[in-house]
Formats: C-alpha cells, structure tokens, sequence
C-alpha cells in the first residue's frame, strides 16, 4: 500500500510539472489548438486559387539511342 503511494507521487508530480510547461508554452494559443482539433484551421481551409492552365505538346520526346560503353568506362561508373 504504500509503496503505491510512494509510485504515484512522482508521477503526480511528472504531471502537473509537464502541464505547467504546456501552459507556459501555449500562452493565449489556446484558441488556436482548438480551432486546429476541431479542423477550422487557416491551413486546414483551402486558399482560393485562379484556375492553372497547362498546356501539352503534340510533339513526342524523341528517345534517344543507347550508346554502348567500353568495358573501362563501366568499371570507373
């Protein structure tokens, strides 16, 4: 029994040391982490955008051939 007692405090103490932390660190951003959660975030909304156009080429790339290497050259790649 005690020694649960005697656990349990550190781990008490863990807690509110790391909630003070979070709290000093969020500050008055509080507002913000709850719109972020609850998906209303400006980064979660799409921005307006103009429509892109993009255009294709009718001409096809033109493949280029294989060159064949000496055997010297593969050994040094």
């Amino acid at each position: 029994m005690l020694l649960t007692v005697l656990a349990s405090l550190p781990f008490v103490g863990a807690l509110a040391v790391s909630a003070k932390v979070l709290r000093s660190e969020l500050g008055g951003n509080w507002a913000k982490v709850g719109a972020a959660l609850r998906g209303e975030s400006p980064l979660a909304i799409g921005l307006v955008t103009r429509p892109v156009t993009v255009k294709f080429s009718s001409r096809p790339v033109q493949a280029r051939s294989a060159v064949r290497a000496e055997p010297r050259w593969r050994v040094a790649a």
